[in-house]
């Protein structure tokens, strides 16, 4: 939705009523809220909730929470476990031996693969598929002309040259 009186900007809408432009951010969450939506978001208190304000949650960073310590980011990303994990984790010694690398090293990593296959599929596999679809027009569009000489040619008793 547009902004009425900035035509060129985008208005960030709260994730919870999506009417009203949004005013914080629930960090535990991860939800976008507008200032009615807040008070209704903090009433459940089946979690603990930590709402900032939405200017400050770009100025957090981005890292995913530890499942185990969810009042804490998980910097690390344990290979064998599959999870983001703390520092708290990984001192403790629940994955001595696992293999821990940094998340953002694991993160660029993974975008690199995703940018290979993405090249890929745009200078390998598109192209095919075009030259596939293309084709199997050309066959259809032979097939119906074909059909309707035979066609014509029976109804009609005249010889088609």
């Amino acid at each position: 939705m547009l902004h009425p009186r900035r035509s060129a900007q985008y208005v960030l809408l709260c994730d919870s009523c999506e009417t009203a432009p949004l005013q914080s951010h629930c960090e535990r969450c991860n939800i976008n809220l507008c200032t009615n939506c807040v008070e209704k978001h903090l009433l459940d208190s089946s979690r603990k909730h930590r709402v900032i304000p939405f200017i400050e949650k770009c100025s957090t960073s981005n890292y995913p929470r530890c499942q185990s310590h969810p009042d804490k980011q998980g910097e690390s990303h344990c290979e064998k476990c599959g999870l983001p994990v703390c520092s708290t984790c990984v001192a403790s010694g629940k994955h001595r031996g696992h293999d821990i690398p940094d998340i953002q090293k694991e993160l660029s990593a993974k975008t690199q693969g995703l940018r290979t296959d993405l090249e890929k599929l745009k200078t390998r596999i598109y192209p095919r598929y075009h030259k596939i679809d293309s084709d199997v027009r050309t066959e259809i569009k032979q097939r119906k002309e074909n059909k309707a000489r035979r066609l014509l040619k029976c109804t009609s008793r005249i010889p088609v040259q």
